[in-house]
């Protein structure tokens, strides 16, 4: 019995134990995956063994957020469903001190190059000196994101990152920053090599606004995301090629980059007179409005900007379409003067491949209404796209064709219908309803010009879901 159980203890010893491909990986390698988690993830690996110590140490990016260090510190989960309902005691001071402290500490105990950090904070921090820890021992940082949590009815500082010459921003590529308060004359200071801005919720003044645009000399892509504070811009950047301007209210807008390429226009305030936009090179145009909730109030109509760069009202504005490939725009099929405005649009694009169109949820809509009017204006009329020249235009190069919104109301149907039937290059009509009603069936007996079409259908929720872009989402 005992040399059986020696025999089985010798064959366990003799066994040999599965490949660790985990521990076969270079230190560059792991340092990779670990700059993937938030950085108390990643300090959390240097118990698993002595090789593991300083693995983190030598990560490429640092993500630290205060949202998840400070509850193992404090106990308290801070969201954004209960943020304004918190209130600093003693105990969350003192946590909130201590993730102070737990940062400085992991900053100087970084050893690699690092070239990426997020910062989510609470109001009232030291950024700055956090900041200069970094920067002093990584000359190499080129992302930079610092975003400013929501904490009871305190829940933006003023940002000022300029101090006695020390300027963060001289080897940054990339920056953006979340909910703060800009009103230095020179917020950015020395950004000559900044190439990506993402401003997002932040409250800045006119005289900042205009700094942040003339400092930046080389920036490619500019965003500017639901800001407040400020009353005109002018965007004149030789080297922008990307443009957003989201949710905003202003009473004069200048655009004038000759090497813009994308510019987005989203629920944007401002008298349509007022726009000016000049870029001859430009080859995507977005113009839509965003969610009803996150919409100002008193919003300009989408088809009065976009009639001001179709020559229909002599604006002097020029023809923005002409040499598009990709747009979308924000229009009610079921509105003859917004299907109107379409149809023009679409006579004057003469090289677009991929048309976009976001028809509004009309939230203020009666039951009655739909099948008369729309306010004072009647729905486009039976047959109404068929007795259009647009299709002399849309059927040279149109590929793919987007409709969000749909409902299976007959200008609508029409209006897909037309496109099926005139355009030989068409390959994709894409359908995004959360009607019960769409169904793609109804158009596959319609004679289609071109022999590759397909038609396809996906709901709101999967848009919402899978949280990508329409050319992704009906790819798979």
């Amino acid at each position: 019995m005992k040399r059986a159980k020696d025999k089985a203890i010798t064959m366990l010893d003799n066994m040999e134990e599965p490949p660790d491909f985990i521990s076969c990986l270079p230190d560059e390698v792991l340092s990779s995956i670990i700059s993937l988690l938030p950085i108390d993830d990643g300090v959390r690996t240097s118990i698993l063994s002595k090789r593991w110590m300083s693995v983190w140490k030598k990560t490429p990016q640092l993500d630290f957020d205060a949202k998840r260090m400070i509850y193992p510190l404090t106990g308290f989960n801070i969201s954004l469903e209960n943020h304004s309902d918190f209130t600093l005691d003693f105990d969350y001071v003192k946590g909130i001190l201590r993730y102070s402290t737990l940062f400085s500490s992991i900053a100087k105990q970084h050893l690699g190059n690092l070239t990426s950090c997020r910062l989510l904070h609470f109001p009232h921090l030291e950024v700055k000196s956090w900041l200069k820890i970094l920067v002093e021992k990584n000359k190499g940082l080129r992302d930079l994101t610092l975003e400013c949590e929501l904490l009871g009815t305190t829940w933006k500082q003023e940002f000022s990152l300029i101090d006695n010459g020390w300027d963060v921003f001289s080897s940054l590529e990339s920056l953006e920053l979340i909910r703060y308060f800009i009103y230095s004359p020179s917020p950015l200071g020395g950004s000559k090599n900044l190439k990506t801005l993402k401003l997002i919720e932040e409250r800045i003044k006119d005289e900042s606004i205009k700094e942040i645009l003339e400092s930046c000399v080389a920036l490619e892509k500019y965003f500017l995301i639901q800001p407040s504070g400020f009353t005109k811009i002018k965007v004149q950047i030789s080297s922008l090629k990307v443009l957003e301007l989201n949710c905003l209210c202003l009473k004069d807008v200048q655009i004038l980059a000759p090497s813009l390429v994308i510019v987005t226009l989203a629920s944007l305030n401002c008298p349509p007179n007022n726009i000016e936009l000049r870029a001859p090179n430009l080859r995507a145009f977005h113009c839509y409005m965003t969610a009803p909730n996150s919409t100002p109030r008193h919003a300009v109509k989408n088809h009065e900007l976009l009639e001001y760069y179709n020559g229909l009202l002599e604006s002097g504005k020029g023809n923005i379409y002409k040499e598009l490939s990709t747009m979308t725009v924000g229009l009610d099929l079921n509105n003859i003067k917004e299907t109107l405005s379409l149809s023009y649009i679409l006579g004057k694009s003469d090289n677009l491949e991929i048309f976009a169109i976001i028809i509004p949820v009309n939230e203020h809509e009666k039951p009655e209404d739909q099948s008369t009017t729309f306010g004072a204006l009647l729905h486009p009329p039976s047959g109404f796209w068929e007795g259009r020249d647009t299709y002399n235009r849309v059927r040279c190069k149109l590929e793919c064709v987007y409709v969000v919104g749909f409902t299976g109301k007959d200008p609508e149907v029409d209006f897909n219908r037309y496109l099926i039937k005139r355009s030989a290059t068409m390959k994709l009509i894409g359908i995004v309803s959360d009607s019960p009603v769409t169904d793609a069936s109804e158009f596959l007996s319609i004679e289609m010009a071109s022999t590759n079409l397909s038609i396809k259908v996906k709901s709101y929720s999967e848009v919402r879901k899978k949280r990508v872009n329409l050319n992704s989402l009906f790819s798979s």
